[in-house]
């Protein structure tokens, strides 16, 4: 069962890199970033978008927090922890263009 669980961890911290490496591409604007936020709203469970968006903003790639953002600020309306961290997070981002979205 532990081989299963790092089975999984590895899968999904693959995915997240190849994910933010997506999202990286997107120099300027945010078309890119918000498609991909659609389409995991669309696509996964409310609770696994939390995490995914949990995961993404702690990273270093601006992208991957503006990501991370559109997730937490769709979900704030049923999920109050994603209404906290945009309240307690997001709002003391270093940049000013995870802030804004």
């Amino acid at each position: 069962m532990v081989w299963i669980s790092q089975c999984y961890a590895y899968i999904m911290t693959t995915n997240n890199n190849q994910l933010i490496a997506r999202l990286a591409t997107e120099k300027a604007g945010f078309k890119l970033i918000q498609t991909e936020a659609k389409h995991a709203l669309a696509t996964m469970s409310p609770e696994a978008c939390f995490q995914l968006a949990t995961q993404l903003y702690t990273s270093q790639v601006h992208q991957a927090r503006m990501f991370a953002v559109l997730i937490f600020g769709t979900l704030a309306a049923t999920q109050p922890a994603a209404f906290k961290a945009l309240e307690q997070q997001v709002i003391h981002d270093p940049d000013w263009r995870v802030q804004e979205m």
